[in-house]
């Protein structure tokens, strides 16, 4: 029997539903947004009828529509055809960071009609909660940005098409909390500081003088060996499995010196590997340090 993949992306208005959308597209899923209830049903008969190997579909579902959380569970029922694999998708974000990208865009809240836009949010979590029950993968976009997103995509959705291994590598400040995705995390406060040297506390990871300086630490050298050498077994494990991605996250105390020069000498190690993508964020690098 032909297998057809559908992602069902859901969760909080402002949360990035359409990014994940936009993800899933670029890869080419075939993407529907804020599809109608009474219309799921045939548009999934459809997508059937004329499944090839490359005829995944997905779609947006929320509050948008009126019903919606009345009508979710009956929804999701006529998604389960024979044949077809679901992967539900609830995206969120905390109500701090909704209240700034909301603020930020200028876009209304599609529940704030006669409320403000914080009462809105906080509704929206509470009605939503039975279909977040129900979801296969549960992520949290409070702190990932779009660009990261397809990969944190890839690592969470089983079946998502792929084209290559994707190795995240994620430099963040301890200071400005742990990113959430992250499969893997290395704490390198304890290697010497540049910081501490006036000389060089303006300046990134990414400039020479603080490679230079990194590389002149002992602990430094000895730290960065032992990492790749487990990073490559680990990559190499990795591919062997149906796991697509793997997000890799090393961190200090601000963000800006040790963490970020690291993630850059590793991504030299893996830049060159086969039928592997390389993506590199520095998050803080541009914070206070």
């Amino acid at each position: 029997m032909t297998e057809l993949n559908c992602y069902l992306i859901t969760g909080l208005s402002g949360a990035g539903k359409s990014h994940a959308l936009q993800a899933f597209e670029d890869l080419g899923v075939h993407c529907v947004d804020n599809l109608p209830g009474e219309l799921v049903e045939s548009f999934v008969e459809l997508s059937l009828k004329r499944a090839s190997e490359k005829s995944d579909i997905a779609l947006i579902l929320d509050v948008r529509e009126r019903r919606f959380v009345q009508e979710f569970p009956g929804i999701v029922d006529q998604i389960k055809q024979p044949g077809v694999n679901l992967e539900i998708i609830f995206l969120e974000a905390s109500r701090q960071e909704l209240l700034r990208r909301y603020r930020e865009s200028r876009r209304p809240h599609p529940l704030a009609v006669d409320q403000d836009l914080e009462t809105a949010i906080e509704l929206e979590e509470k009605l939503l909660a039975p279909v977040r029950q129900q979801a296969d993968q549960v992520l949290d976009t409070t702190r990932i940005n779009i660009h990261q997103l397809k990969t944190v995509l890839a690592d969470r959705c089983s079946t998502m098409p792929q084209k290559k291994f994707v190795l995240s590598l994620v430099s963040f400040g301890f200071k400005n909390n742990v990113p959430g995705y992250l499969d893997l995390l290395f704490d390198c406060r304890m290697l010497p500081n540049p910081h501490y040297h006036p000389e060089l506390r303006e300046k990134t990871g990414i400039e020479n003088d603080i490679e230079d300086f990194m590389e002149q630490q002992p602990e430094t050298s000895e730290y960065f060996n032992k990492l790749v050498s487990f990073l490559k077994t680990v990559v190499r494990l990795y591919q062997k499995t149906d796991k697509h991605a793997l997000s890799v996250g090393l961190g200090c105390t601000g963000g800006r010196h040790r963490s970020v020069c690291l993630v850059e000498k590793i991504a030299e190690v893996f830049r060159d590997v086969e039928e592997l993508e390389l993506s590199i964020t520095h998050r803080d690098i541009h914070g206070s340090g």
